[in-house]
């Protein structure tokens, strides 16, 4: 079971809610924000080891909270995963890899692939 740190970020409350539980399930200490501000402050207190972002939040988008993130210290490293309803899932190249530690999900989400890529990005203790 990890004890690693999480942030959820989606201004859907059901993705949200979704994802808290599982992640909370399997081991997680899980944040959650449904805003790009609410983001950057939690990302900063909570210090997750892993971030889940939507890409399309109310006033800013995911990819500019991203690179927020990269300009503060304490989160500078930390793998982040988008998610996004902008582009279906159309073919076996998911998800997509934008960098080393920057993956692109289609939603609706597989939560296997999912589980597969934070495990690449964040290694399970035993």
């Amino acid at each position: 079971m990890s004890h690693h740190r999480m942030l959820i970020v989606d201004d859907e409350p059901d993705i949200l809610s979704a994802l808290e539980k599982r992640f909370t399930l399997k081991g997680y200490h899980v944040a959650t924000a449904g805003c790009a501000s609410d983001a950057l402050i939690l990302a900063r207190s909570h210090r997750p080891d892993i971030i889940l972002l939507d890409v399309l939040l109310p006033g800013m988008d995911g990819g500019e909270v991203a690179r927020r993130l990269r300009l503060i210290p304490e989160t500078a490293e930390v793998p982040v995963i988008f998610l996004t309803g902008m582009f279906p899932r159309f073919d076996n190249r998911r998800p997509y890899r934008i960098t080393p530690d920057h993956i692109l999900f289609s939603k609706p989400i597989d939560m296997n692939e999912l589980q597969d890529a934070i495990d690449g990005l964040v290694p399970q203790t035993v």
